[in-house]
């Protein structure tokens, strides 16, 4: 028969990749070279990539760079360098251009010298949306305005998509999701590992808007380090179609990291969130975790695959200990969830899972 012990609660509270990067001086274009083209009845095809060298650059703040229309020539969306170094004021000709806010919206103005300027922050009508880049696919969409030439649609069709390629890596604990065109493009609370338990680690090639991206071509090594000295780590592995598992043990209590490097340093290095690592339990009641006071509390206690579990909960660390759920199986991943609205109040509260029996 086996020790009865618990494990310790974890609080868990619960069109495109064009942007690249801010550009002080003019870039390479990210503008792809096949979907390059906008179009307004009045002035015909524009041309974002224009000869590659001077194309359009979105950043992650700002546009820089031209686009060129065979009726009309170039056409100026910014110098690159907003005076304040994040968006152009449009307080003079020498500080405007187009910027790009964090939700991918396009605002300001571009200038051609033979048509004067171009309006990106107007609303096409009927149309409810402004001009913008989409996060998650790089796809542009919605109109611009000229007074001289009327409105150039970005959308579908006439749009113009880049897709950058992968230029860092992301890791994903148990827990975790990616979440493509935000930062830092993951979402959820990692769980709870026990320390000499091996648990999986998921390494993603992504680009600037945390996009997944196929590096078949390369096949980049990885490799796994951690902040915990006595860890298991895995062998060097490749990424297929810009992903891979490692499976991982970490030995040391507290909150460790995990690191995966690109062998030939092409991709920038990711680093997970803070891994909480408990110690195995031992008999007794001897860990116990803190809520902070939600409306509905969530916790996650790291358990063994399999095995059955009590779920209770106390007002202090040392009791009165009141039963709240029974008979809960730890899944493969040996993370057990509970969700309690009824412990919502101005204080804290604790939780505690006790083994009942199982592997």
């Amino acid at each position: 028969m086996k020790t009865r012990r618990a494990i310790l609660a974890s609080l868990a509270l619960a069109s495109s990749g064009l942007i690249l990067g801010s550009a002080l001086l003019q870039a390479a274009t990210t503008i792809d070279p096949v979907q390059k083209y906008a179009y307004g009845a009045n002035i015909g095809w524009l041309n974002w990539y224009a000869d590659g060298a001077d194309g359009a650059v979105i950043g992650q703040k700002f546009c820089s760079g031209y686009i060129y229309a065979a009726n009309v020539g170039w056409i100026n969306l910014g110098n690159g360098s907003p005076a304040n170094g994040m968006s152009y004021s449009q307080s003079s000709a020498a500080d405007s251009g187009v910027n790009v806010d964090g939700g991918g919206y396009l605002t300001g103005y571009a200038w051609g010298a033979n048509i004067g300027w171009i309006n990106f922050g107007l609303n096409y009508p009927g149309n409810t949306g402004l001009p913008m880049v989409d996060p998650t696919n790089g796809q542009l969409s919605g109109y611009i305005w000229s007074a001289n030439c009327g409105w150039i649609s970005l959308n579908s069709g006439f749009g113009v998509l880049n897709t950058p390629p992968a230029s860092q890596l992301l890791v994903l604990l148990p827990g975790q999701s990616p979440a493509p065109g935000t930062a830092p493009g993951k979402t959820g609370t990692p769980y709870p590992q026990v320390a000499g338990t091996a648990f999986n680690v998921t390494v993603n090639a992504v680009n600037a808007y945390f996009n997944l991206i196929s590096t078949n071509s390369a096949n980049p090594t990885m490799s796994i380090s951690s902040s915990d000295p006595g860890a298991i780590l895995p062998a060097n592995q490749p990424l297929v179609n810009g992903t891979a598992n490692f499976i991982v043990t970490l030995k040391t209590t507290g909150f460790q990291t995990v690191t995966a490097m690109d062998a030939a340093d092409n991709l920038a290095q990711g680093v997970s969130s803070p891994i909480p690592v408990n110690a195995v339990g031992t008999p007794g009641y001897d860990f116990v975790g803190i809520t902070s006071s939600p409306t509905s509390i969530t916790v996650a206690f790291a358990g063994i695959p399999g095995a059955t579990y009590v779920i209770q909960g106390a007002p202090t660390p040392m009791g009165p200990w009141t039963y709240l759920a029974g008979d809960l199986e730890a899944p493969a991943d040996g993370i057990i969830q509970y969700n309690d609205m009824t412990y919502a109040s101005s204080g804290s509260f604790f939780f505690r899972a006790e083994y009942i029996s199982g592997p």
